[in-house]
C-alpha cells in the first residue's frame, strides 16, 4: 500500500492553493473544499455544538498506513473539556464527518457574514436546528411588526414552537411582545396578553430552561421587557433567577454600558408595582451596576443619552451610586453637555437634585452655562424648563451648597440663569401647559429660591402663573401639587386671588382622604401663612391689594382636622410642629372656627410621645415652633411636664440654635407666663425656664448677635425683661452695642421695646445708643406717620425711668409728634406720657398740655391705680418746678385730682421694709445719741421716709436705697430715685441716703454705728443747702 496522503496542518478553508475549489454558489461554498478523495465535507457550522456523538467513532483500517488514517481535519481541542483531542485513526469514510465538532477559534477566518451565522449571539457554538431557529425568529418579528401586530398569532407561535426555540427566540419573543404592548393602539390587548398562559407560564419556563445560555444582551432585553409589562407569572422564582444572573454578569463586567443602562432604566420606568424579586435584590443589583460602571469607566465613546438615562434611573430608584462615581459622571456630563438634547440636560440636573448630590462648582457652573445658552437658542418643552428650574432650586439651596461655596461667588451666574427661566416662563407655550405638575413644581422652585433669599419673583411672572393656575381644573391636581402651589405663594409672600384660594380649598376638601401627613401639614401651614400680616403687606403689594379678603373656611379647616386626627400616629416631628403653628395662628385670630381642647390635648400628647421615643428627631426649630404654638393658645394650658420637657430639650441643643429660633423661643417663654418670683401663677400658663437655662440662652444669643436683625435683638432683650431675668452685664452690654448699630434700620416699636426692657432691667444705655436714638427720631419725624401712641409713650417713659439725659431737641420732637395723635392714646399711655414729660422737664408745649387736660377730664374713670399715681406725682412735680397753672385745670379736674390723690395715698400705705432697712433701723435704735427713730414716716403728706431720725433737735429723713434704685451697669440713681430726692429738696426736708453697696460692706455693729454717726453729724452742714445728702461707700 502506498504512503498516506500528506496534508497541511492548516484547516481546509485556509489552505488556499493546496485545495481545489469550485465556483461558490453560497457564502459557504468557498469553505467546503474538495479533498483529495473527491469528497466535499459538511461545513463546520453544521456540526452539533450541544450534543456529543451518539456512538463511538468507527476506526476501520482499510486504505490506512500501518492501520491508521490521519483525518483531514486534525482538531486540536475538544469543545466540552477544552482539553487535547485525540486524532482519530481509521480508513477514510465520509460518514464520521457528521459527528466532528468545529474549531472554537478560526484565526484566519475573514468572512464577517459567515462569522455571524456560524457564531451566533453567544459565540461560535451552533445548534443543528439553526435554520429552524432563524425561521422562528423571522416569524416572531413579523407578527410583532408595528402596524401589523398579531399578538395572538405570536403567542400561538411560541406555544407551538416552544420545543424548537433556542435562547435567541425566547429573548426575541419576550422583547417583541413588550415593544408591541407599549404602543398606544395596542393597550386594548394588554390585559388579555399578560393573562395568557403562554406569557404567564410558557415563556417564563423557557427563560428558566435557557437561563445559562442567555448572553448579556438577552438578559438585559428580558429584564427590560418584564419591567415594561407587569410580570404576572406565579413562578416568581424565574424572575429572581434572572436578576441573579444579571447581577453575576455585572460583577463580571460582561454587560456593555448600553445593556447596563437598559437594566437599570427598565426598573426605573416601571408603571406597576415592582416584582418581589426586584424589591428583594434591588440594592444588590444597583450596587453591582455602579461597580461595573466604575470599572468600565467613561471613555471617549460614552454617549450623553446613556449617561443621563442611567443617572435619571438611579435617581428615580432612590439609589446613590456613590460620591466618587458621581464626581466622575459630573466631569463627563460637563464634557458632553454641548451634545446633549434639552431633555438630557434636564434629566441630568433632575437626577443630581433628586439624589441630593451637589456637583463640584466648576463642573456644575460649566454645565449650567450650557443650559443657559441652550435656553436662549433652542426650544425647551415646558416640562424640561420646569425640571431644570426645580433642580437648580434644590441644588443651590441644599446644605452642601454652602460647603462647596456655590454662592455667593457664582451669584451673578445664578441671577442670569434665573432671568432666562423667567423668559421661558413668560412664553405662551409654557403658560398653556396642561400638566399640573409643571405649574406646581414651578411654584415650589420659586418659593424655595425666595425663602433662601436667592430670588425675588417679578410681579408679571407671578401674575402670569396665577392666571395659568386659575385656568386649570384644580380638582385634577394631586395632593402634592396642591400643596406645592400654596407653599410657593406663601414663600413668595404673595396672597393669590381669593377665587384661586377657594378653588384650592375645594380641591383639597375633595381629595382630603388622599393627603399624607407631610402634604396635609405643609398645605395647612402655607394657607395659614398667606393670612399672616407679613404676607399681606409683602413686596408684591399690588397683588395683595387686588386680592379679596380671604380666610380658610370652616368646612376646609374641619376636613383638615378630621384627616389630621386620623393620621396623627403617622405624623413626624416636622408635621406636628407645622400643624401646631398653623392652628395656633388660626386660634389667635379668633375666627369662626376654633380648635377644640380635646384635639389640642391629642396633639400635645403626640408631641410628648415623640420627645420620649425619638428625641433625636427634634431640632432647635421644632422646639421653638412648639413653644411658640403653645404660647398662642391662651385658653389652653399644656401640662407643666410637657412645657418643662420642651425647655429641657431646647437647652440641650441651645448651642445649635439659629438667631430666629433663639428669638422665637425667648418670645414664647415670655408669653407662657410665670416669673422667677412667681413660678406657679394662677394664669393658664405657668412655666419659665430655670436660671441656668436662661443664662445659657443669653450666651447663645450673644454668640448669634452678628447674624441678628434689629427685631430679633429687641425681641430677646424685651423677653428677658418680661421674665424679670437680668442677664450678665457683659451680655447686656453686647446686646446694647449690637442694637445701637441697628437702630437706624429698626422700627419705632422695636426701639421702644428695647428702651422699655432697659428700664425694667435697670440698664442705662450709653451715649452712643442715645446718639443713634436721636438720629432715628429725626428720621421718623421727617418721614412722618411712623410713630404711634404706644411708641411715643413707651420711649419717653423709659427714658424718664432710666434717669438718662437725652437732648431736649429729641424730647421736644417726640412730644410734638404726640399732639396730632393724642386722642389715640390709651389712659395708661397718656399717664406715661405726661409723667415722663414732667420728669424730663419738657414744658414748652402749651397745645399738648391743653389737649391733655381735656382728655384727663373725660377719661379719668378709665385710669388704673398705677396711672393715677403717675399723674399725681406729675402734678406734685409740676408745682415743685414752679410751672404756671396746673396739670388739672379743665372742667371736672377736681374729680381727676381727687382720684389721683386717693391712689397716691393708698400707694404710700402699701410700702414694705427690706432686710437692709430693718438692719439700719436696729442699728440706729441701739445708738444712744439718737433721740428717736421711726419707720415709714409720712413727710408732708406726700412722701414716706423709710426711717425718720430725730437728731440734735433736727428731723432727718433717711432712705435706704436698695439695688432697685440704681442702674446695674453704671451704679447711677434711676429716674424715680432722682424724682423722689427732688421732691424732698422742694420741701426743704433733710435727707440722707444709705446705699446698699456701702452698707453691705460693713460687718460689725461698731462699723455700722460709726457709719451712721458720720452721716448724722454731716446733717447741719447740709441744711443750708438743698437739704439732700447722699453717701456711698
Amino acid at each position: 500500500m502506498g504512503s498516506p496522503p500528506r496534508f497541511s496542518n492548516r484547516p481546509p478553508w485556509a489552505r488556499g492553493s493546496e485545495l481545489h475549489t469550485s465556483r461558490s454558489r453560497s457564502p459557504h461554498r468557498s469553505y467546503r473544499p474538495i479533498n483529495e478523495h473527491g469528497h466535499r465535507p459538511l461545513p463546520p457550522q453544521a456540526y452539533n455544538l450541544y450534543s456529543s456523538p451518539p456512538h463511538p467513532l468507527p476506526t476501520p483500517a482499510v486504505h490506512g498506513h500501518r492501520g491508521e488514517f490521519h483525518h483531514p481535519y486534525p482538531y486540536q481541542r475538544d469543545v466540552a473539556t477544552r482539553g487535547p483531542s485525540p486524532a482519530y485513526s481509521h480508513d477514510y469514510s465520509p460518514e464520521p464527518y457528521y459527528y466532528l465538532q468545529p474549531l472554537l477559534t478560526r484565526p484566519d477566518h475573514h468572512d464577517a457574514k459567515f462569522r455571524r451565522l456560524s457564531e451566533g449571539s453567544s459565540g461560535p457554538r451552533r445548534n443543528l436546528n439553526h435554520g429552524r431557529a432563524v425561521q422562528i425568529n423571522k416569524e416572531i418579528v413579523q407578527l410583532a411588526a408595528e402596524g401589523r401586530e398579531d399578538l395572538k398569532g405570536l403567542l400561538h407561535k411560541v406555544e407551538s414552537s416552544a420545543s424548537a426555540m433556542n435562547q435567541v427566540n425566547v429573548a426575541t419573543a419576550i422583547h417583541c411582545l413588550a415593544k408591541a404592548l407599549a404602543r398606544p393602539h395596542m393597550l386594548g390587548e394588554r390585559a388579555a396578553t399578560l393573562a395568557s398562559p403562554t406569557y404567564a407560564h410558557t415563556l417564563p419556563a423557557l427563560v428558566e430552561a435557557k437561563l445559562e445560555e442567555f448572553d448579556p444582551k438577552h438578559v438585559a432585553n428580558i429584564i427590560w421587557a418584564w419591567a415594561k409589562n407587569e410580570f404576572v407569572s406565579t413562578r416568581d422564582a424565574v424572575h429572581e433567577k434572572l436578576l441573579l444572573r444579571a447581577i453575576q454578569l455585572l460583577e463580571q463586567n460582561q454587560l456593555k454600558v448600553l445593556e447596563l443602562k437598559n437594566v437599570v432604566h427598565a426598573y426605573a420606568t416601571m408603571t406597576h408595582d415592582p416584582p418581589a424579586a426586584f424589591t428583594k435584590h434591588k440594592t444588590s443589583l444597583l450596587q453591582a451596576a455602579a461597580r461595573s460602571l466604575a470599572v468600565v469607566g467613561f471613555g471617549p465613546d460614552f454617549k450623553a443619552q446613556e449617561l443621563t438615562n442611567l443617572w435619571w434611573a438611579w435617581a428615580k430608584l432612590e439609589h446613590d451610586p456613590g460620591r466618587e462615581l458621581s464626581e466622575r459622571a459630573t466631569v463627563t456630563a460637563a464634557r458632553l453637555a454641548p451634545s446633549m438634547e434639552p431633555q438630557n440636560l434636564a434629566n441630568m440636573l433632575w437626577a443630581w437634585a433628586k439624589l441630593e448630590y451637589t456637583p463640584h462648582p466648576d463642573a456644575l457652573w460649566s454645565f449650567l452655562a450650557e443650559v443657559q445658552r441652550r435656553l436662549s437658542t433652542q426650544t425647551f418643552s415646558s416640562q424640561n424648563v420646569v425640571n431644570c428650574l426645580y433642580a437648580v432650586a434644590r441644588i443651590v439651596t441644599s446644605p452642601s451648597a454652602a460647603d462647596l461655596l456655590l454662592l455667593p461667588r457664582h451669584r451673578p451666574e445664578l441671577e442670569a440663569l434665573l432671568r432666562k427661566f423667567e423668559d421661558k416662563m413668560g412664553e405662551e407655550v409654557f403658560l398653556a401647559t396642561e400638566r399640573a405638575q409643571d405649574l406646581s413644581n414651578t411654584m415650589w422652585a420659586m418659593g424655595t429660591l425666595a425663602s433662601s433669599g436667592l430670588y425675588e419673583a417679578p410681579d408679571q411672572v407671578v401674575v402670569a402663573l396665577m392666571r395659568a393656575l386659575m385656568q386649570q381644573d384644580l380638582k385634577t391636581f394631586i395632593p402634592q401639587e396642591l400643596k406645592d402651589v400654596v407653599w410657593g405663594f406663601a414663600h413668595l409672600r404673595v396672597q393669590p386671588n381669593a377665587r384661586l384660594l377657594r378653588g384650592v380649598e375645594s380641591a383639597m376638601v375633595a381629595k382630603m382622604r388622599l393627603f399624607k401627613p407631610l402634604e396635609l401639614a405643609m398645605a395647612l401651614w402655607a394657607l395659614t401663612k398667606l393670612r399672616t400680616p407679613e404676607n399681606s403687606s409683602g413686596s408684591n403689594k399690588h397683588l395683595a391689594a387686588e386680592a379679596e379678603v380671604w380666610w380658610p373656611s370652616p368646612v376646609f379647616l374641619e376636613a383638615v382636622t378630621v384627616q389630621a386626627e386620623a393620621t396623627l400616629p403617622q405624623f413626624n416631628v416636622q408635621n406636628l410642629t407645622n400643624c401646631l403653628w398653623a392652628y395656633s395662628v388660626l386660634h389667635q385670630s379668633r375666627g369662626a372656627w376654633q380648635l377644640q381642647h380635646c384635639q389640642l390635648e391629642a396633639m400635645e400628647e403626640a408631641v410628648m410621645q415623640r420627645m420620649l421615643s425619638c428625641p433625636q428627631d427634634f431640632s432647635p426649630q421644632h422646639y421653638a415652633n412648639v413653644l411658640s404654638a403653645f404660647a398662642r393658645f391662651v385658653e389652653f394650658a399644656p401640662r407643666r411636664a410637657t412645657l418643662w420637657a420642651l425647655a429641657r430639650g431646647l437647652d440641650e441643643v441651645v448651642d445649635e440654635c439659629q438667631a430666629v429660633e433663639l428669638t422665637q423661643a425667648m418670645h414664647s417663654y415670655a408669653h407662657l407666663g410665670g416669673t422667677r418670683d412667681d413660678p406657679a401663677p394662677t394664669a393658664a400658663h405657668s412655666m419659665v425656664p430655670s436660671e441656668g437655662q436662661l443664662t445659657r440662652l443669653a450666651a447663645a444669643i450673644v454668640a448669634k448677635l452678628p447674624e441678628m436683625k434689629g427685631a430679633q435683638v429687641s425681641g430677646c432683650i424685651w423677653s428677658f425683661a418680661r421674665m424679670q431675668h437680668t442677664p450678665a452685664i457683659s451680655a447686656l452690654n453686647k446686646m446694647s452695642q449690637a442694637f445701637t448699630c441697628l437702630v437706624a434700620d429698626s422700627r419705632p416699636q422695636e426701639v421702644a421695646m428695647v428702651l422699655w426692657a432697659f428700664a425694667a432691667l435697670r440698664f442705662q444705655p450709653d451715649d452712643a445708643f442715645l446718639d443713634a436714638l436721636r438720629d432715628a427720631v429725626e428720621r421718623w419725624v421727617g418721614e412722618g406717620g411712623l410713630l404711634n401712641a404706644q411708641d411715643i409713650a413707651n420711649t419717653l417713659s423709659a427714658l424718664a425711668s432710666l434717669g438718662v439725659s437725652p437732648c431736649n431737641k429729641m424730647l421736644s420732637a417726640l412730644a410734638q409728634e404726640a399732639i396730632p395723635i393724642l386722642s389715640t392714646f390709651s389712659p395708661q399711655e397718656l399717664a406715661n406720657l405726661l409723667w415722663a414729660l414732667v420728669l424730663l422737664d419738657v414744658q414748652a408745649l402749651p397745645s399738648l398740655w391743653e389737649q391733655a387736660r381735656t382728655m384727663l377730664a373725660t377719661t379719668h374713670t378709665d385710669f388704673l391705680p398705677e396711672g393715677l399715681c403717675m399723674l399725681y406725682q406729675a402734678h406734685l412735680m409740676w408745682a415743685d418746678r414752679g410751672w404756671e397753672g396746673s396739670l388739672f385745670t379743665a372742667a371736672h379736674a377736681d374729680d381727676v385730682l381727687l382720684a389721683a390723690q386717693a391712689a397716691w395715698q393708698h400707694s404710700l400705705s402699701q410700702t414694705s421694709c427690706s432686710q437692709t432697712q430693718r438692719d439700719v433701723h436696729e442699728t440706729l435704735a441701739s445708738m444712744e445719741v439718737v433721740e428717736s427713730c421711726e419707720e415709714e414716716f409720712i413727710v408732708g403728706g406726700v412722701l414716706v421716709a423709710d426711717i425718720h431720725v430725730q437728731w440734735g433737735g433736727v428731723g432727718v429723713a433717711l432712705e435706704v436705697d436698695g439695688p432697685s434704685h440704681f442702674a446695674i451697669n453704671t451704679g447711677k440713681p434711676l429716674g424715680r430715685t432722682s424724682a423722689r430726692n427732688a421732691m424732698y429738696a422742694a420741701r426743704k426736708k433733710s435727707l440722707v441716703c444709705v446705699h446698699y453697696h456701702g452698707w453691705d460692706r460693713l460687718r460689725t455693729c461698731q462699723e455700722k454705728q460709726k457709719f451712721l454717726m458720720d452721716l448724722l453729724q454731716s446733717v447741719p452742714a447740709v441744711c443750708s443747702g438743698d437739704g439732700v445728702h447722699e453717701v456711698s461707700r
